[in-house]
C-alpha cells in the first residue's frame, strides 16, 4: 500500500479527487466510463481553463491517465476504439477508500458509518434508510431504493440542499413527486429501472442546474413533461426501453446545451418533433431500435456538429438517407448508410459519403442493389481515404439477415428484362472496385453481391482479420487469399457457382499464415483449392497432395458442400463440424497426411467433432479414431451416425465427456464390438449423453447404466421412448423435451411415475 499511495500523491489534485470517488463502486464492478465521468461532472472535478474543451473531453483524458498510470485496469472498447468499460483492482479500490476517508461512503449491511460522508452510494437496491446520515450534507446518492413515502415528502427533499448526483434506479413510484424541484443543485438524475414510473412533473423543470437525465427501462412511462425544454444545462439525455412512450415534446428543442441524446427499444415511439433540429451543440444521436418512428430525415443535416448517428433498426432511415448528410462533417461515427430509391430525389445518394473522410469504427451500406449509376455515384464516396473505419459492411439488400436472391424483382428494382438484369450484374463490379475500402480495414462482410467475380482489391487487405461474404449467388471466382498475413476468420457461405478458390503457385511460407476459423456454408458446386493457371479438370488427388497444411487452423465448419473433397489438410484443428450431405473425405485424408515438420500425429488437437449427415463414410478406415486423442465432445447425427459409433468408437483412445447422437434405429448398442468387456475405454469417462431426434428408439442402451461417469442426461424429441430407470443411478441432472411418452410418466404434478426418478437432483421437463 505505501507504493501505491505513493503514485496515488503524484497525481494532480483533482485527479486524486476523481480517483477517491470511485471507492463508491463495489470492488471487482465494471464502471461504465460515460457514467463515471458524468458523475465526477455533477460533483465539479472536470472544470477546464480552455473554453474550448468540453468536460466530457476532460473526463475522457482523465480516465486515460488513470489507465495508462493502472489506477484501473481491464478498459474494453468499442468498435471506434473509445474506452468503454473497466475496472479497478482490489488493492486500488482499497487505496481508493483510504483515501477518501470518511467523504465517501459505500454502505454495505452490517457496515458502519464513521463520520458524515457527503458521498453515499448502496451496493444492493434494497430498501434502506437515510436516517443515519447528515442528509444536509450528501453530496451524491446512488444505488438507492428510497422508500416512496419518504421521497414524496417535501420537507425531506428541502433537506437535499446540497445534492449533486442522484440515483433513483428500481424504485416502486408510479409518478416523481412535484418536490423533485426543491434539490436545486441537483446536477444527475437517474431513474432507470423504474417500471412502475408513468409520467414526470412539470416541476421537474424547475432544475435548471440539471445535466444528466437518464430513463432507462421505464416501461410505464407514457410522455415527457413539456417543462423539460427549460433544463438549458442539460447536456445528456438518455431514454431507453420506455416502450410505451408516444412522443417527445416540441420544447425539447430548447436544450441547447444538449449533447448526448439516445434513443433505444421505444417501440411505441412515432415521432420526434422537427424541433430537434435547433439541437445545434448535438455531438452524439442515438435513434436505435425505434420501428415505428418516422420524422423528417432531413433536420439530421442541421446538427452541424454531430459526431455520432446510430439509426440500427430505426424505421424514419428505411427510405434512405436525407439530401445533405454529407455535409455533417465532423462526423466519425455512422452505423448504416441506407441507399433510397431516390423517388422524387427525396433521398441522398452514395456519394453523401465522399467528405465524410473522418469516419471510423464500422460502417454499414444497405440496399446496394437501389443504386442507380453504380459508375458515377459510388466513384465519389472516397472509401479509399477513410483509414479510420475498421469494420465494413456491403449490403446489396436492407439488412444482412435478408439474403439476396436472384430471382427477386423488387430486391433490384427490375423489371423482368434479362438483359436488363445483365446490365445490373455487370454495374455490380463496378459498384464494387468504387467501394474498395482502405487497406486499414479490419473486418469485411458482403452480402448479396450479385457479380461474377469479386474485385481484386481484396487481396490489398493487408490488416484484414475477418471476412465474411455470404449469398453470392453468381460469383465464380474469388482472387487469392492465402497471402492476406492476418486473416484469422474466413466465412463463405451461400456462393453456389463458386467451383475453385485460387492459390497462387509460389506459396513458400505464406499459406494463410493467421488463418483460425475457416466456414463453407451451401457452396453446393465448390470442389477445392486449385493453382493459378492449372487445369481444372486434373486429379483432385494429385490437387490435394500438392496443397500445403493450414498451419493454425483450429476451427472448421462445412455444411452442405457435397463436391468439397479438395481440400489442404488441416492436421492443428480444435473444432472440426461436417454437416449435411458433406464429404468426410478431407477429414479422413488429413488423417493419413503425415507433415515431417511436426512429430505430432494429425487431428491429435481435435477437442469437438460433429458429423451431420455426411457422405461417404464407408470410405472410413476402421481405426480412423486412433489420431484423436484429445477429443472431448462428439455429436453424431443422421443416419450414419449408429454405424459410425458401433463401427469405429472402440479405437477412440481419447476420454469422451459428452456424446450426441441422432438416429433411425429403434435401439442403439454402445459397445456392440467389445465380446463382453464392458465400456470402451472411450466411454469410460463420458459425463453427458444427448439423444436428439431418435423418433424411433423405444429404449435406451442397456448399458447406460454401467457409466459411472455419466452425470447428465439429455432426451430431446424422442416421442416413443421409455425409460428404465435402474439405469438411471448416477444421473445428477435430466432434461426431457418434446417426449410425450416421457412427459406423461414423469410431470411433477401428475406423473405416475416421477417417484422413481426423484433420487435425481436436477429435473427439467418441457
Amino acid at each position: 500500500m505505501p507504493v501505491l499511495n505513493l503514485s496515488y500523491q503524484n497525481l494532480r489534485p483533482v485527479l486524486r479527487q476523481c480517483f477517491a470517488f470511485c471507492c463508491l463502486y463495489p470492488k471487482d464492478s465494471v464502471i461504465k466510463k460515460d457514467e463515471l465521468i458524468q458523475l465526477w461532472m455533477a460533483q465539479g472535478y472536470l472544470a477546464s481553463p480552455i473554453e474550448t474543451q468540453s468536460t466530457a473531453d476532460i473526463g475522457n483524458q482523465y480516465v486515460k491517465i488513470l489507465l495508462m498510470r493502472s489506477f484501473f485496469q481491464d478498459a474494453s472498447t468499442d468498435k471506434c476504439g473509445h474506452i468503454e468499460f473497466f475496472k479497478m483492482h482490489d488493492l486500488m479500490h482499497d487505496l481508493a477508500t483510504l483515501v477518501a476517508g470518511n467523504d465517501c461512503h459505500l454502505h454495505t449491511e452490517g457496515k458502519g458509518i464513521v463520520g458524515r460522508p457527503m458521498h453515499v452510494a448502496f451496493e444492493t437496491s434494497t430498501d434502506c434508510s437515510l436516517d443515519v446520515f447528515d442528509v444536509s450534507k450528501l453530496r451524491t446518492i446512488i444505488n438507492c431504493k428510497i422508500a416512496t413515502n419518504l421521497v414524496a415528502k417535501l420537507s425531506f427533499m428541502e433537506k437535499l440542499k446540497c445534492l449533486r448526483a442522484l440515483s433513483l434506479s428500481f424504485h416502486s413510484m408510479t409518478q416523481l413527486p412535484k418536490s423533485i424541484d426543491k434539490v436545486k443543485h441537483l446536477r444527475y438524475l437517474d431513474l432507470s429501472y423504474s417500471q412502475s414510473l408513468r409520467s414526470l412533473p412539470e416541476s421537474i423543470g424547475n432544475l435548471v442546474c440539471l445535466q444528466t437525465l437518464k430513463l432507462k427501462d421505464c416501461e410505464s412511462l407514457l410522455s415527457l413533461p413539456e417543462s423539460i425544454g427549460n433544463l438549458v444545462c442539460l447536456q445528456t439525455l438518455e431514454v431507453k426501453g420506455c416502450r410505451s412512450l408516444l412522443s417527445f415534446p416540441e420544447s425539447i428543442g430548447n436544450l441547447v446545451c444538449l449533447q448526448t441524446l439516445k434513443v433505444k427499444g421505444c417501440g411505441s415511439l412515432v415521432s420526434l418533433p422537427e424541433s430537434v433540429g435547433n439541437l445545434i451543440c448535438l455531438q452524439s444521436l442515438k435513434l436505435n431500435e425505434c420501428e415505428q418512428l418516422v420524422f423528417p430525415t432531413k433536420i439530421i443535416i442541421k446538427l452541424i456538429n454531430l459526431k455520432k448517428l446510430d439509426i440500427e433498426f430505426c424505421k424514419a432511415f428505411e427510405d434512405g438517407m436525407p439530401v445533405g448528410l454529407g455535409k455533417l462533417i465532423s462526423l466519425q461515427s455512422l452505423s448504416r448508410f441506407v441507399v433510397g430509391n431516390n423517388k422524387k430525389d427525396k433521398s441522398g445518394k452514395l456519394n453523401e459519403l465522399k467528405e465524410l473522410v473522418d469516419l471510423r469504427g464500422k460502417l454499414t451500406i444497405s440496399n446496394l442493389h437501389l443504386v442507380k449509376d453504380a459508375a458515377s455515384e459510388s466513384q465519389e464516396t472516397n472509401m479509399r481515404s477513410k483509414k479510420h473505419i475498421q469494420d465494413l459492411s456491403l449490403l446489396w439488400g436492407p439488412s444482412s439477415s435478408e439474403l439476396w436472391r436472384p430471382s427477386s424483382s423488387e430486391l433490384w428494382g427490375r423489371s423482368s428484362d434479362s438483359s436488363e438484369y445483365e446490365i445490373r450484374k455487370s454495374e455490380s463490379l463496378v459498384l464494387l472496385d468504387n467501394l474498395c475500402p482502405h487497406q486499414n480495414l479490419r473486418s469485411l462482410d458482403v452480402n448479396g453481391f450479385p457479380g461474377v467475380r469479386f474485385s481484386d482489391w481484396l487481396i490489398s487487405l493487408i490488416h484484414v482479420v475477418r471476412i465474411s461474404l455470404r449469398c453470392l449467388p453468381n460469383c465464380k471466382h474469388l482472387p487469392p487469399l492465402e497471402r492476406l498475413p492476418c486473416l484469422r476468420v474466413l466465412e463463405i457461405f451461400s456462393m453456389r457457382s463458386l467451383e475453385w478458390m485460387d492459390y497462387y503457385e509460389n506459396i513458400g511460407d505464406v499459406f494463410f499464415p493467421s488463418l483460425e476459423q475457416l466456414s463453407f456454408h451451401f457452396c453446393e458446386n465448390l470442389r477445392g483449392w486449385e493453382m493459378l493457371g492449372d487445369d481444372k479438370n486434373a486429379n483432385e488427388t494429385q490437387n490435394h497432395l500438392s496443397l500445403p497444411p493450414f498451419p493454425r487452423l483450429s476451427l472448421l465448419r462445412i455444411l452442405d458442400c457435397p463436391k468439397l473433397t479438395c481440400m489442404p489438410s488441416f492436421p492443428h484443428v480444435e473444432k472440426l463440424e461436417l454437416e449435411w450431405r458433406s464429404s468426410v473425405n478431407p477429414m479422413l485424408e488429413t488423417c493419413m497426411v503425415k507433415h515431417d515438420s511436426s512429430s505430432i500425429s494429425p487431428l491429435s488437437h481435435l477437442k469437438h467433432l460433429r458429423l451431420w449427415g455426411v457422405t461417404e463414410t464407408e470410405a472410413m478406415a476402421e481405426d480412423w479414431m486412433k489420431n484423436l486423442t484429445s477429443l472431448q465432445s462428439l455429436h453424431l447425427l443422421g443416419s450414419s451416425a449408429v454405424q459410425i459409433l458401433s463401427r469405429h468408437l472402440q479405437y477412440l483412445p481419447s476420454q469422451l465427456q459428452e456424446l450426441k447422437i441422432s438416429f433411425d434405429d429403434d435401439k442403439l448398442d454402445l459397445w456392440k464390438d467389445t465380446q463382453g468387456r464392458g465400456p470402451p475405454h472411450a466411454l469410460s469417462s463420458l459425463q453427458t449423453i444427448f439423444f436428439f431426434e431418435c423418433r424411433n428408439m423405444k429404449a435406451l442402451p442397456e448399458q447406460i447404466g454401467n457409466l459411472q461417469s455419466l452425470r447428465d442426461l439429455d432426451i430431446i424429441s424422442c416421442p416413443k421412448l421409455a425409460l428404465d430407470e435402474a439405469c438411471l443411478t448416477n444421473i445428477h441432472t435430466l432434461w426431457i423435451s418434446d417426449c410425450p411418452i416421457l412427459k406423461r410418466k414423469y410431470d411433477p404434478d401428475s406423473g405416475e411415475d416421477r417417484a422413481k426418478i426423484a433420487h435425481i437432483p436436477n429435473i427439467f421437463i418441457l
